[in-house]
């Protein structure tokens, strides 16, 4: 059976309108007709757990599930609970007709699995339309058609789930090869502050200039402190020369 899949086309889903599940699959297995592939398995789904029923639909039926919805004929009674849980009706009902004469072939119901038990029972994303067949069918092949309900269960959280993609912010920052020990070296020099940098200047020099707390001038000082220095070397310069003039002129004389 699984080897029969492998040939199938990628993509390929068993995708049938309502109209096909009741007059043709719905239909044909109550003629007793028998089909050389399983496509829609038959069971008791009240005995299972709805997420035991896809891992049961993929072992009895030839087309697989992707976990989002599975098919079962199942023999038709009130009774909807299970070990851990109930079906709950609701209110939605809809005919099913034929799409060439408009002819009502059967009914379509809608249910909701609930976990629990009555007052303590919670909603859950799983939904189920159940396809019978109308009672007063002319089929003289068809014993009972109400023997037989067709189950059509769909896990909802799954069909809006979208498919994950790839992250980029690996390739975005780059390859990571490094290992755990070079990984918190690395991170112990990130968290490790600049060295102070400190300018030991002449105490007659200090007074002149307003630094902050750190020894290290801002960079809106150094211009000025540069040019003063400059001023300073010419003044000495300057009284130099004078005062060796003045030396001159007193040994001439």
């Amino acid at each position: 059976m699984a080897e029969s899949m492998e040939a199938w086309p990628v993509g390929l889903r068993f995708k049938p309108t309502e109209d096909e599940l009741v007059g043709h699959h719905l239909t044909k297995k109550l003629r007793g007709e028998m089909e050389t592939i399983c496509v829609i398995p038959e069971l008791h789904i009240y005995n299972w757990e709805p997420p035991e029923l896809f891992a049961r639909y993929n072992e009895l039926s030839s087309i697989p599930s992707d976990g989002s919805e599975c098919f079962f004929f199942c023999p038709r009674g009130r009774k909807r609970k299970t070990p851990c849980g109930f079906w709950k009706e609701t209110s939605t009902k809809r005919v099913i007709k034929a799409p060439d004469s408009a002819e009502e072939m059967g009914l379509r119901r809608s249910l909701v699995y609930h976990e629990g038990r009555q007052r303590n029972a919670h909603r859950t994303n799983l939904g189920m339309h159940i396809y019978n067949l109308n009672s007063n069918v002319s089929d003289s092949e068809i014993l009972d058609p109400t023997a037989l309900v067709l189950c059509h269960i769909k896990n909802r959280k799954k069909e809006k789930a979208k498919p994950e993609t790839p992250s980029t912010s690996t390739e975005l920052s780059g390859p990571s090869n490094l290992n755990d020990s070079q990984i918190e070296e690395t991170q112990d020099m990130s968290e490790q502050t600049s060295p102070e940098v400190t300018v030991d200047l002449p105490p007659n020099e200090m007074s002149n200039f307003n630094l902050p707390d750190r020894n290290l001038p801002t960079p809106d000082q150094q211009p000025h402190t540069t040019e003063e220095q400059h001023c300073l070397m010419i003044i000495m310069s300057t009284m130099t020369n004078l005062a060796m003039d003045i030396v001159s002129c007193h040994i001439s004389k």
